[in-house]
């Protein structure tokens, strides 16, 4: 009979790591804002962010003007491990272990960009990301085939990211310094799976499972560091079968991830928005938390662009000299700043949907904005990205999936089963068919699950540009993975979180993703074994949307419908 020790964790590392250092000297930091008590210290520039939680356990830092910059970095390569190291030792980052953990090998790996333009591909190789990953030493246990189990769940590792001329750009990392508590039996797979509610239906099969530890991502409490199963299962996606998210299971009778999903509500009408009553003044800013819906104003004959301007920062404006009629329409238009969720939860045999769902609805609702919708399940309709997205997912500024994907597309439900959306179905190139995402208000999407933006310059997958550049009728962002990932409750809580700190939607999509989940997950092409996350956008002469922010925290770029290039910017989590 196989046993594994449950360590109990005592929270992160107070006055361990040396935050002054990594501020000033790490990443070159000037005119710095400081706060700290003792739970948390939190440092505030014009390009520096650093996130520590004594208690809980976790450190993000970063130069925000520098990291993922999209394109080509020139890097010493042969000298990157010697300056990450350094980065990470220099300011106390890297714990001393105890006699049950050791650091693994570590592994460098590098961002990518990949531009299309004229039918001509080009790729840049950007910074590159030095990982140290902790591992649990198991070489005396004669009833464990491995002398060291992995972690998963985000935690338990440190990374330092290298730019340009071969600067500090980033350091992150989580460790909750642990002892050995109990000795508990190892569940076989089947047994655990069903303690923890993982009832794989019809169509999804379980592959296989890699016994490890649960290390929870940085900033979520954790008091024990228990054995888990790492389940890999394929999902049948029409005629074929891909792979579903992986998911954690408690290997032993102690320990729980996450919350179990609840009873899914009946489909209803969307929430309605509420009428707002502002002063409309030409040549004045719109009101704040509203936007202008393109489709009431094609009823009119009118467009955005015969009404409104922005300025060099995204703020919209009323042109000059409207006429009454003119105010009237746009009056009509009228709509304040929305989002929506779809997710595919214990329909696909995933536990954690239904939680990351929630997190991003919540951060959404606390900035204000209005919910729309949040469909789950068999109520999480394909016809509302397709035929009925003028009054759904183009709807609305912003909307959040999670669930299961592939490089083709992402799982939804029809008549109460699932069904995939296809890249077919968005059409081959820009505007055609022209009444898709972003034709009338949707500017950012997030995709948390497996793809759907695989590449070949990543693990293959064809070329990311011809499958869903019929995505950008207007849409802004398209963000999601290259790679099979982990499922989870935390990717809509802290993406939408993010942003409302002021990141730009691809620095908070990015940060998210290296976050929570691993490098490297076990796969072949397509699907890994890489993990990265991903962020595809148009441009053209005069203006693109890499860097726009959430409504209200910074600048956002125009409606794009008549780009002349794409980009697809992938970084390594």
């Amino acid at each position: 009979m196989a046993t594994l020790p449950v360590f109990q964790t005592t929270g992160g590392r107070p006055g361990d790591i040396d935050v002054e250092r990594l501020a000033h000297t790490t990443l070159g930091g000037g005119e710095l804002k400081v706060e700290s008590n003792q739970s948390r210290t939190t440092v505030r520039g014009p390009d520096v962010m650093i996130d520590l939680d004594h208690a809980r356990g976790g450190l993000w830092a970063g130069d925000t003007a520098r990291r993922w910059s999209a394109g080509a970095v020139e890097l010493p390569m042969r000298s990157v491990g010697r300056i990450a190291r350094a980065a990470l030792t220099g300011a106390n980052v890297l714990p001393r272990l105890g006699s049950a953990f050791r650091y693994a090998r570590p592994r460098v790996m590098r961002a990518q960009t990949v531009t299309e333009q004229d039918g001509r591909r080009t790729v840049a190789a950007g910074e590159a990301t030095y990982t140290q990953e902790i591992v649990v030493d198991v070489s005396g246990n004669r009833g464990v085939k491995a002398d060291v189990l992995p972690f998963f769940g985000g935690g338990a590792r440190f990374a330092a990211t290298i730019g340009a001329g071969g600067h500090v750009v980033g350091v992150r990392g989580t460790w909750r310094d642990a002892v050995q508590a109990d000795e508990r039996k190892v569940l076989a797979v089947r047994e655990a799976m069903e303690a923890a509610g993982v009832t794989p239906g019809d169509d999804m099969r379980v592959t296989g499972s890699t016994l490890g530890y649960y290390a929870a991502p940085p900033f979520v409490a954790q008091d024990l560091a228990f054995p888990v199963y790492a389940v890999t299962a394929e999902v049948r996606a029409g005629d074929r079968w891909v792979p579903s998210r992986v998911q954690l299971v408690p290997a032993t009778d102690i320990g729980e991830i996450g919350v179990r999903e609840s009873p899914t509500r009946p489909r209803a009408d969307r929430v309605p928005w509420v009428a707002p009553t502002p002063v409309l003044r030409p040549g004045e800013a719109l009101p704040s938390g509203l936007s202008v819906s393109a489709a009431v104003l094609r009823t009119r004959g009118l467009s955005p662009e015969d009404l409104l301007f922005r300025d060099v920062s995204g703020k919209i404006f009323l042109k000059p000299g409207l006429s009454g009629l003119d105010l009237g329409a746009i009056f009509e238009a009228l709509r304040p700043r929305s989002f929506g969720t779809s997710w595919i939860g214990s329909l696909g045999g995933l536990g954690g949907s239904q939680a990351n769902a929630q997190g991003f609805v919540d951060q959404m609702a606390a900035e204000g904005w209005q919910r729309r919708f949040n469909w789950g399940n068999a109520a999480a309709w394909k016809s509302d990205w397709t035929v009925h997205d003028d009054d759904w997912v183009d709807d609305v500024d912003f909307v959040f999936y999670t669930g299961h994907a592939g490089p083709d597309g992402w799982m939804l439900a029809t008549n109460g089963v699932g069904d995939w959306i296809n890249h077919s179905e968005v059409g081959s190139v820009a505007n055609v068919p022209s009444d898709l995402w972003g034709q009338d208000n949707l500017e950012w999407v997030v995709i948390a699950a497996c793809g759907p933006l695989e590449d070949d310059v990543i693990n293959g997958g064809g070329n990311v540009h011809s499958r869903w550049i019929g995505a950008f009728d207007g849409l802004h962002l398209l963000l999601g993975y290259a790679a099979v990932t982990f499922d989870n409750t935390e990717e809509g809580r802290r993406v939408a979180l993010y942003a409302r700190q002021g990141m730009t939607m691809r620095q908070a999509w990015f940060r998210t993703a290296e976050e929570i989940q691993p490098s490297t997950n076990g796969y072949d092409d397509p699907y890994g074994p890489d993990v990265y996350a991903a962020a595809m956008w148009v441009g053209n002469a005069t203006a693109n949307n890499a860097d726009d922010h959430l409504w209200g925290h910074g600048s956002v770029g125009p409606d794009i419908r008549n780009h002349t290039y794409s980009v697809a910017h992938f970084t390594p989590c």
